[in-house]
């Protein structure tokens, strides 16, 4: 009975002072459960009983973690290196693989790879579908995502589904470097800046590509905003960015438990960006910090969105820090941009709807492959290679612009509509 007491005395401190709402760090304890004398009692048998008993820590940061799993797919518990992961991606640099994850039906699929990265390396593609981590079968993408971080140099063994064919890469964990901004002139006064994820500072690095782009081509009368695959991150950086291109109205709103506002976000007085023409690629992997930009420039009529739906992440969460560095990331609110409704679960749909896989130009590369790797006779095989020429041709045909971007737009049609729209008076 002692060792009971003892549990329970250290159950009830660290659990009940643990959910305490307030600040960032949560030191005081709410009200007493009555159900954790049960839980003491679990821990104190696992303790006596089980063959290999676990640390504490370890039995305690388990049932915090099977508390947390019960309220939705984004609420989620860290163990404090998990913790300190997350407050370094949120600051643009972590030590991990590179890849984004999002839930859909068929399970853990792969939402983006930041180039250059270990996963990128390791030919892990947009699409995958993640099964486990090092053995652990993955059931949420968060927690898929939170097996991920490590130290640099230490391998982590993926199992991948690739249309049925089972991979299982051994990926080495290093620094990643988000990318973040990267900006391309269609022409002189048309311009173009991929926005891989709202880190900390994103904002001050458009303003900063932006900058470049009309020191190249003089002041830009059009801009194609690219979000395809931008999983979100601070709600304070997508406020920001939605401030460039707006100089009042309510951005977004917070909306607890009954409907009641808990923050409100207004663009402020300062002289708006003057691009006449705002175009925004989205797809569904754009999420919760890029729904919020997207959103809001649609409802507000400043921008139009081209693309197909996004993620559907409407809704907030909060980090709570623990003394002992463990945080708590707890949904609290759901975003209502430009003061409307609420983010739509099934996401954002665009102005101009575009199916990725209506886009032929995987398939012309594919068919390309197979006419060279055949021995065919002539001038069978110079004719079909002839007309895989047309069809590059023709999936080419698009005003003049950087040879850069001229060379995306051949396989993908999102850009080459968003280029036609953004040109169009």
């Amino acid at each position: 009975m002692l060792r009971t007491s003892r549990a329970f005395v250290l159950v009830a401190a660290t659990f009940v002072g643990g959910l305490a709402a307030g600040s960032s760090v949560v030191h005081t304890a709410a009200a007493p459960y009555a159900s954790l004398d049960t839980l003491a009692r679990a821990l104190s048998t696992i303790e006596d009983h089980h063959l290999a008993p676990p640390g504490a820590d370890a039995l305690l940061y388990g049932a915090i973690s099977g508390m947390v799993d019960t309220l939705d797919p984004h609420s989620t518990f860290l163990a404090p290196a998990d913790a300190d992961a997350l407050q370094d991606r949120a600051e643009g640099r972590f030590m991990g693989v590179g890849i984004a994850l999002l839930d859909t039906d068929a399970g853990v699929v792969v939402g983006r790879v930041v180039p250059g990265s270990p996963a990128a390396l390791s030919d892990i593609r947009v699409g995958d579908q993640l099964l486990s981590v090092d053995g652990a079968l993955t059931q949420t993408a968060e927690g898929a995502a939170a097996l991920l971080p490590g130290a640099r140099g230490t391998p982590v063994v993926l199992v991948l589904d690739r249309d049925g064919v089972l991979l299982e890469p051994t990926v080495v964990r290093d620094e990643v470097l988000e990318i973040g901004v990267a900006g391309a002139l269609f022409e002189p006064g048309w311009g173009y800046v991929r926005v891989d994820r709202f880190y900390r500072r994103v904002t001050e690095d458009t303003q900063r590509a932006l900058a470049e782009l009309e020191a190249a081509g003089g002041p830009l009368r059009g801009l194609v905003i690219d979000l395809r695959g931008n999983p979100g991150g601070l709600l304070e950086e997508a406020v920001a960015m939605v401030d460039l291109f707006l100089d009042r109205g309510v951005i977004v709103e917070t909306r607890g438990r009954d409907g009641r506002v808990l923050e409100t976000h207004s663009a402020t007085e300062d002289p708006p960006a003057r691009i006449e023409d705002l175009v925004v690629l989205i797809d569904g992997g754009s999420a919760s910090a890029s729904e919020i930009f997207a959103g809001t420039l649609q409802a507000r009529r400043r921008a139009r969105l081209v693309g197909s739906a996004t993620y559907g992440k409407g809704s907030v969460q909060k980090v709570y820090r623990f003394e002992d560095g463990a945080a708590l990331k707890l949904t609290i609110a759901r975003y209502h941009v430009a003061g409307d409704a609420p983010l739509p679960p099934e996401g954002i749909t665009p102005d101009v709807q575009i199916n990725p896989d209506q886009d032929i130009s995987g398939e012309v590369t594919a068919l390309r492959s197979a006419v060279l790797s055949r021995s065919l006779p002539e001038p069978d095989r110079t004719r079909l290679i002839g007309h895989l020429s047309d069809l590059d041709a023709a999936l080419s045909a698009t005003p003049a612009v950087s040879d850069d971007l001229a060379q995306r737009m051949k396989g993908d049609r999102a850009l080459r509509e968003s280029w036609a729209l953004v040109r169009s008076p």
